[in-house]
């Protein structure tokens, strides 16, 4: 890890291992505080496989939305919160 986390615990599992957690959320019921911890290493590699497994899909979909965006702005739809603008670069060396 980079930086060091707070939210992080480390707990030993049956077999004397250490093992790290995200912690989510500290919550309060019937008087006793319950944690809710996540195994940081596994989420993150099932997320990074996830997201590998569809990555060129998602890239292609992100593509598809931005075109659509475009061609429909330059038709005369207005987005919330986007400006179409006509670009020209003047660029110095």
């Amino acid at each position: 890890m980079d930086a060091e986390r707070d939210d992080i615990v480390v707990l030993v599992d049956e077999d004397g291992e250490e093992v790290e957690f995200e912690h989510i959320d500290t919550i309060e019921m019937n008087g006793n505080e319950y944690v809710i911890l996540v195994p940081l290493a596994e989420e993150e590699d099932d997320e990074v496989e996830d997201i590998l497994a569809r990555i060129d899909a998602l890239v292609s979909w992100a593509n598809d939305i931005k075109t659509y965006a475009l061609q429909a702005a330059l038709g005369g739809k207005e987005w919330n919160g986007w400006k179409l603008i006509e670009g020209r670069s003047i660029r110095k060396y």
